[in-house]
């Protein structure tokens, strides 16, 4: 059974897969932000918080595309990614 096959049939398990993915690193990268927002407040340091923060809107993306356009969708682009199709 080749790879795309094998994640169609398992569309549901990607799908959470991904959602959970995109919620952890939400969950994990606010609180770091904000950790590092603490730390550096009133310093120089303040403008780096953009970039501790960037992965946020990477999680935020990645869940809205996966409420958009939906599970069968989105385990078919994953199986043609890595399908190599």
């Amino acid at each position: 059974m080749k790879l795309g096959e094998k994640i169609m049939k398992n569309s549901n398990t990607v799908y959470m897969t991904l959602l959970l993915i995109g919620v952890s690193v939400l969950g994990i990268f606010s609180y770091a932000t904000y950790i590092f927002y603490q730390i550096v407040q009133g310093t120089t340091l303040i403008g780096w918080t953009y970039l501790v923060a960037a992965p946020n809107l990477f999680a935020i993306l990645l869940i809205l595309m996966l409420l958009f356009v939906g599970k069968e969708q989105a385990s078919k682009e994953v199986a043609d990614f890595l399908g190599g199709n």
